[in-house]
């Protein structure tokens, strides 16, 4: 089989146990210094022994899915896989916003991979395509900027800037590629001067680190806010005052854990909708890409449940979900508990 940038995937006769839905597969070969391109060899052989119904597709330029995704016609039911970075999911699931019955599907590629984290996919690509053929969609929440959606978070300040440093990087991968990038960004630090409305640290105030967040993980693994749940209709608000380099350097190794929020330089909220000025056009980032917001006033809110994503079978949201539906049946309150007297 050829390996042109787009290919129909022709199905086998068997095994039978296929996916039956259609599976949609778009792949950033840039992802992962490389690893987006294995990715593509390895999906091309396995989409046709698991999918009934596939097609696959290597992204050969930015916009690539946006343009493909808005002229293909996608029936309730199709799985739309992207295998890259935090980038690409975000680049496909904005597209999906409004497509009724069209899930999300994510394998890891990138170098951070915040998103497939929280959706408890594995890290190899054979069983990421397993887990999400297997797994379940659910509700995601998706927050707006101004202008511009978010999957996961949107970051200014050390966030931005760590960032920033990070796609510059052009040797190392995961970890050791953002904790080199978290060095580069403190070393150059300097506070983001900006205004908040409609919170409970409301105000213009220089700050050195702010994350707006729909899940509980960013920046390759920090915990920065902990506390976010993807389908409570809220955004997460982490904020940390302008301290001096050397006062912020503790917060990184406890950011790592989630164990910052607890320190008084440290203002955490839940909001479904508050506004950002800024003085000046300023750099952010969107689900780990760089964007410049211009100068004047963004609003910010929460689309509740905007998306679905496919979760891998042992995600604690599948068990809690089903734990709910138990309590929710007629009697439920009337059977017995664990440990409980049954005479």
């Amino acid at each position: 089989m050829s390996t042109a940038e787009q290919e129909r995937v022709e199905p086998e006769p068997e095994p039978d146990t296929r996916h039956p839905g259609r599976v949609v597969a778009i792949v950033n070969p840039t992802a992962g210094r490389g690893l987006g391109r294995k990715a593509f060899v390895q999906l091309r052989e396995l989409l046709p022994r698991l999918c009934s119904d596939a097609e696959l597709y290597l992204s050969h330029e930015p916009g690539f899915a946006t343009k493909l995704l808005e002229g293909l016609p996608l029936a309730p039911g199709t799985i739309v896989i992207a295998a890259g970075g935090d980038g690409t999911v975000h680049e496909i699931g904005e597209v999906l916003l409004g497509r009724e019955g069209v899930s999300l599907g994510v394998i890891a590629v990138g170098s951070g991979n915040d998103m497939a984290h929280q959706l408890a996919m594995p890290s190899s690509v054979p069983e990421a395509l397993r887990a999400l053929l297997a797994g379940t969609a659910l509700p995601w929440d998706v927050g707006r900027i101004g202008d511009h959606h978010f999957l996961n978070s949107v970051g200014f300040a050390l966030s931005a800037e760590t960032c920033w440093w990070s796609h510059r990087s052009t040797r190392l991968r995961g970890f050791g590629r953002y904790f080199w990038a978290v060095a580069r960004a403190w070393w150059s630090y300097r506070p983001v001067v900006l205004e908040l409305t409609g919170t409970g640290w409301s105000g213009r105030r220089p700050v050195a680190y702010l994350e707006l967040a729909v899940g509980d993980r960013a920046g390759g693994g920090f915990k920065v806010t902990p506390r976010a749940l993807v389908d409570d209709g809220l955004l997460d608000l982490c904020a940390l005052e302008a301290l001096s380099r050397w006062a912020i350097l503790p917060l990184a190794g406890r950011a790592r854990r989630g164990a910052h929020v607890e320190h008084q330089a440290v203002h955490y909220e839940q909001l479904a909708d508050f506004g950002i000025t800024l003085d000046r056009p300023t750099r952010v980032h969107i689900d780990g890409e760089i964007v410049e917001l211009a100068a004047g006033t963004h609003g910010v809110s929460i689309e509740p449940g905007a998306l679905q994503i496919i979760v891998a079978p042992s995600h604690p949201r599948l068990a809690a979900r089903a734990q709910r539906q138990i309590a929710d049946q007629p009697g439920a309150a009337d059977q017995p508990q664990s440990g409980d007297d049954e005479s």
